[in-house]
């Protein structure tokens, strides 16, 4: 946030939005060869200017880029298929390449521009198409060409199937870009639909940092949180409340995640007394377009949003600025082409908001499913979007979205663990625990996590994703047991927060024949719990929509094997789920997510370290202290388990499990200016009374 830079003590620009990107030509103040040039930039992340944890620093990749004066300007090809030109039928299609060049000379240029067009085995496309134009001096001019696709590889979530432009121009600069082609559109009667199929947008929130890694942009642990939610069921993600990096939309294109990308969390009237509403009006236009226009070759890509909860929807001045950011958006993204739909989260929504909503294609409703049938009936054409919604709540809302056409999916608050908005999805007991709250009510010291997500902050599931995986259909069946309440207590559960339930039949300081509630989630016929083989209810028991599939069950605890079993409508086993009683921890069972790395210091390796016993079954509930060191060609990144109140550092090598994980994260090479090489990373892991434990990744 907030970068000055400069260059041999010269200031060249400011640029107060910390999350768009943007280019600064330093040339004019360069010494001649052989001198030293010293380049500086100073950010300044200043005073109260988030609602969560923004981080400080410079985050995000930052490059030094040599070009000739005229040079294919940054962002400045575009890659547009006209939705009107796809035929799903006949598998063609019409790609519309534009290149913008930049002349930083002085005189006129003519130059020549050639684009080639490639499809997703790499395969060239017809013939390359070279365009003679001339660029003024110190101005800009746009070459254009069009190619005809046949037999069309489709862009969609299971196959995201990606073409690129290759450009070249006759001054020696040249850049490709990817781009994918998919036909989307958004209807009140029809919903949503890609590639001409009704889809529902199984959507959650994520915010920009990475966990452990605090707000540090690698590749590597961007494309790791789309994979994440990929493999939790989702297909869509919110980006609240910002602009993400290249490297999370280039994840979304390469591994088929549709996008919602979000530009503003507030315009002329602000949330805290040093955010963006400072700079909004001096700034927006050119935000928005950075963008926009950086983005705007992405598949993955089918909504932006020109703001999350805007204090102004209410006056005037705010309907007024909704269309104005809406129309600016379509004057950069031909919407008619790439088929993209303009939104905003709006909290709270009433009748006396519509006029905001009118410059919308798709509204955004936080937390008002009891809404989606009488706006209807007000106004059957609105399409609407669920953009946040409580998770205890999220059959009620898959209800709304399930039934009614114009409501074409849910993304829930949120998808994963973040820092800041502390304890929002915490649970307690009883007061005086400050937890025991419920409604809002974000504590502090020690909390430090929201805890309202699916996935914790070092990419682990919590048990509310158990459950959304059955309801999305993507899981048979999941059994989920909650932590013993003590006699006298209750158990309170805040507004974004789950009830306290854990995957394991472990509980070291259970007492034999303490009663432990069960739920068993499923969208077969009936289910059965049955503890040492032996059935606790006299027959299965129906789980359906009525029960939004689940069944509880009170089971007197006793060590041994717990086994669900779900059942179609024939009585027959379709799915069987276990938990067996671990014994005392023997062992850390350590597993890279990938041993095979770059050579590339944005590239990471997630080491998960479990306690086990010598069976191999998890101690989920006696934690240890791990310690860890690294050998060879690398570094120790970060550690970190999601435990909210865990208040230890991130950066050293030593943390205690949460429910028996622990996360370490490794990096090739070392904070250094020399390139990285080929090599090995070995990490030790170490616990009093276990075992040490090694990992090997190669680069």
């Amino acid at each position: 946030m907030n970068a000055d830079i400069y260059l041999n003590d010269q200031f060249l620009t400011n640029h107060p939005y910390g999350y768009t990107t943007f280019d600064v030509d330093v040339t004019k103040y360069l010494k001649p060869a052989g001198g030293k040039n010293v380049l500086a930039v100073r950010v300044a992340s200043m005073g109260s200017n988030s609602r969560w944890y923004a981080g400080a620093g410079i985050f995000r990749h930052v490059w030094m880029i040599t070009t000739p004066k005229v040079v294919i300007a940054p962002w400045g090809i575009s890659a547009v298929t006209p939705q009107a030109t796809i035929d799903l039928a006949a598998k063609t299609a019409t790609t519309d390449v534009s290149t913008i060049v930049r002349n930083a000379g002085t005189t006129s240029a003519a130059v020549s521009v050639t684009t080639s067009l490639f499809d997703p085995t790499g395969a060239a496309i017809g013939k390359p198409a070279t365009t003679s134009i001339t660029v003024p001096a110190n101005g800009t001019a746009t070459a254009s060409v069009s190619f005809v696709l046949s037999s069309v590889k489709l862009w969609d979530t299971s196959t995201p199937s990606l073409y690129s432009a290759s450009v070249s121009i006759s001054s020696g600069d040249a850049e490709t870009v990817t781009f994918g082609v998919r036909k989307i559109s958004f209807d009140a009667k029809k919903g949503f639909l890609l590639n001409g199929v009704e889809t529902k947008l199984q959507g959650g929130c994520v915010h920009h940092a990475n966990g452990p890694l605090g707000s540090k942009t690698l590749d590597r642990a961007e494309e790791r949180r789309v994979e994440v939610l990929k493999a939790a069921g989702y297909n869509a993600i919110r980006t609240s409340h910002n602009p993400v990096s290249p490297a999370f939309v280039a994840a979304c294109d390469k591994l088929g995640m549709l996008l919602m990308e979000e530009a503003f969390d507030c315009w002329e009237w602000g949330k805290n007394s040093d955010d963006y509403h400072l700079y909004f009006d001096e700034w927006w236009q050119r935000d928005i377009a950075s963008m926009v226009q950086r983005d705007i070759n992405s598949p993955s890509i089918i909504m932006w949003s020109i703001g999350n909860e805007i204090p102004m929807r209410y006056s005037e001045k705010g309907t007024q600025l909704s269309k104005e950011l809406s129309d600016f958006v379509r004057s950069i993204d031909p919407l008619q082409g790439n088929g993209r739909a303009v939104t905003s989260a709006i909290p709270g929504i009433t009748d006396g908001m519509d006029a905001y909503a009118a410059s919308l294609d798709v509204v955004g409703y936080n937390y008002a499913p009891q809404k989606y049938t009488t706006d209807h009936a007000r106004l059957p054409s609105r399409v609407i979007v669920s953009t946040e919604s409580f998770p205890l709540q999220s059959f009620e809302y898959w209800d709304g979205v399930w039934e009614n056409e114009w409501v074409i999916g849910d993304f829930i608050w949120t998808a994963i663990d973040y820092i800041g908005e502390s304890a929002i999805g915490g649970n307690g007991y009883n007061t005086p625990d400050l937890r025991a709250c419920t409604g809002y009510c974000p504590q502090g010291w020690s909390w430090h996590i929201s805890f309202c997500g699916d996935i914790d902050v070092v990419g682990l599931q919590k048990p509310q994703s158990l459950y959304r995986q059955v309801l999305w259909n993507n899981s048979d069946l999941q059994v989920s047991v909650h932590a013993p309440i003590a006699a006298g207590q209750h158990e309170a559960i805040a507004s974004w927060g789950w009830p306290d339930e854990r995957p394991t039949w472990t509980w070291n300081n259970v007492k034999a024949g303490h009663n432990m509630s069960v739920n068993v989630y499923s969208q077969s016929a009936t289910v059965a719990l049955l503890l040492n083989g032996k059935p606790l209810t006299p027959a299965p028991v129906a789980v359906s929509y009525a029960t939004k599939f689940t069944a509880t069950f009170t089971v007197p605890y006793a060590p041994g094997k717990l086994t669900a079993v779900g059942y179609n409508k024939h009585g027959t086993v379709v799915s069987t789920k276990s938990y067996e009683t671990a014994a005392a921890a023997s062992k850390l069972a350590c597993v890279a997510d990938r041993t095979q790395l770059r050579p590339d210091r944005s590239d990471l390796s997630y080491v998960v370290c479990t306690l086990m016993d010598a069976a191999g079954n998890i101690q989920a509930d006696a934690d240890v202290m791990v310690n860890f060191s690294v050998a060879g060609q690398g570094e120790l990144a970060a550690v970190g388990t999601g435990d909210p109140a865990d208040v230890s550092s991130f950066s050293t090598g030593q943390k205690m499990t949460y429910r028996g994980q622990v996360v370490a994260i490794l990096r090739p090479g070392a904070p250094s200016t020399a390139p990285v090489t080929g090599g090995t990373i070995t990490l030790t892991a170490t616990a009093t009374g276990l075992s040490p434990t090694t990992t090997t990744v190669s680069f």
